[in-house]
């Protein structure tokens, strides 16, 4: 009678021990639009390319509402500082996020468009390389798309890793023209974030 308690005790111990297993798997494995927005913060370190390229260090927040489980669009704002330029600006943009599987791992391509404020210029009208200048472009234009891999620590919580293009418009001193031109400032890195789900936000 003994043994046959211990059984039943141990089976349904078992049984809640794989349904809480089962259940927790599920909650981790992928979004539930249901249970609020996409909402990442992430750090992007970058390293310039081209001939006007420049490295860069910047802080982004995005908020992305679902469409589905694998597909999300919102907007975001950010800070971004490109170095030789000693320029200081906040992106204001539209953001995409494509998950490519509803997995707990899965690969990820996001696509930023939009615009920026210049809150700092620290080397101006010096006719030199990385010389910006008062008069900017008529529209400050901005891209960032990147590829990479998200994973869920938890239910509403996980980590995302990616490389990204930061591309913008700018005004610069040409070398070859002797004046300042609108160029792509364009550079490549690794993008580190934390992502997370409030229900109702």
């Amino acid at each position: 009678m003994r043994k046959a308690k211990l059984r039943i005790t141990g089976t349904v111990i078992i049984a809640l021990l794989l349904s809480f297993s089962t259940n927790h798997i599920n909650a981790q494995s992928s979004f539930d639009e249901k249970e609020g927005c996409l909402n990442v913060v992430n750090t992007t370190v970058t390293k310039g390319t081209g001939e006007y390229g420049d490295d860069t260090f910047s802080m982004n927040y995005q908020h992305e509402r679902f469409i589905s489980e694998q597909w999300s669009i919102g907007g975001g704002i950010g800070y971004n500082y490109h170095h030789q330029y000693r320029l200081a600006i906040v992106p204001v943009f539209a953001s995409s996020t494509f998950f490519f599987t509803n997995t707990q791992w899965a690969p990820f391509l996001n696509v930023r468009v939009g615009s920026f404020g210049i809150i700092r210029k620290g080397n101006i009208d010096t006719n030199t390389k990385y010389s910006t200048t008062l008069k900017n472009t008529d529209f400050n234009l901005l891209m960032s798309p990147s590829i990479g891999m998200k994973v869920h620590i938890s239910s509403h919580i996980g980590l995302m890793t990616s490389i990204t293009n930061e591309n913008i418009l700018l005004k610069v001193y040409n070398d070859k023209q002797k004046a300042y031109t609108n160029k792509i400032i364009s550079s490549i890195g690794i993008n580190i974030g934390i992502f997370f789900q409030i229900n109702g936000w």
